[in-house]
């Protein structure tokens, strides 16, 4: 059942929530380019514990563009009407949730073009498995320092200890009990550690617990798995030489080891850090302009 309302701001913007499941609501705001009617449309996916209103200065001076903006579960408005409904949801979220309401919305809006995907980083990860899955619904994705693979496997080194780790358990070479302890322990670990990495960033303990959750949901999407099913020509992406949250040698390999014929291009900011879009503004503005319109 959709709910919905004309913003007071202009009548060219329609913003409103989609219940997309009993209790869940997705909130989105669409704005209409002013040049009419064939406007390229662009979708903005939020990165973690931003909402869409985090979009707003680029989205106001992306007016020849159809833009349409989400806060999926777990973000922003959506978060806020799921916990007035059920103030105790768990939000370990896989992303394929997050897809199938990305494409819940788009069907709801009668947005049949192919769309441009905005996702910055947790949004990049959720733009990565929407693509993947309907890539016929896809022009491009254009990703801002994107969700690729969880960070604790970002090195192939790490990737070979969890395969040898997953395959000893599959085979019995360690105890049930230990092997279960020790998991729940290295979970309690990551969750600690993300908690002091968004503490500053998030005082609310009730986002910050949301956004952790939500990480340990996209943990377990692999976008190495997907790139045989991007649309041709698709992937543009922009990152920091500087960035400390993500190795730079994560965005080396991908590119590597994404095939050419879904290379865009990939702009590379030598300064700047994992939060381009407070940090880096024009930039972020231009090279959406570049790839947007």
């Amino acid at each position: 059942m959709a709910q919905e309302r004309v913003s007071e701001s202009s009548l060219e913007t329609v913003e409103g929530f989609l219940e997309v499941e009993a209790g869940w609501e997705i909130h989105y705001r669409w704005t209409r380019a002013k040049t009419g009617s064939h406007a390229p449309i662009a979708v903005f996916l939020n990165g973690l514990g931003d909402e869409h209103t985090s979009w707003q200065p680029f989205v106001d001076k992306l007016d020849t563009t159809d833009r349409l903006q989400l806060d999926l579960r777990g973000q922003g408005q959506s978060l806020q009407r799921r916990l007035d409904y059920a103030p105790k949801t768990q939000f370990r979220i896989g992303i394929p949730t997050q897809s199938e309401d990305v494409l819940a919305v788009l069907n709801h809006l009668g947005i049949k073009e192919k769309v441009t995907l905005v996702g910055n980083s947790y949004g990049g990860g959720v733009a990565f498995d929407f693509a993947s899955r309907y890539p016929e619904r896809v022009k491009r994705l254009a990703l801002i320092v994107p969700y690729i693979l969880r960070l604790d496997r970002s090195f192939p080194l790490q990737r070979l200890w969890s395969w040898q780790w997953r395959t000893a358990r599959g085979l019995g070479l360690i105890p049930h009990a230990v092997a279960n302890s020790v998991e729940s322990a290295y979970e309690n670990f990551l969750s600690s550690y993300m908690n002091q990495r968004f503490e500053n960033r998030m005082g609310n303990d009730v986002r910050r617990r949301v956004a952790i959750e939500l990480s340990h949901g996209i943990m377990e999407f692999d976008a190495f798995e997907v790139l045989e099913r991007l649309p041709d020509a698709s992937v543009f992406l922009l990152t920091s030489d500087c960035e400390t949250l993500i190795p730079r040698s994560l965005f080396r390999e991908f590119w590597r080891r994404l095939p050419v014929s879904k290379q865009g291009h990939w702009t590379r900011v030598p300064d700047g850090e994992h939060l381009l879009l407070e940090q880096k503004p024009e930039l972020v503005l231009e090279w959406l302009r570049s790839v947007v319109d």
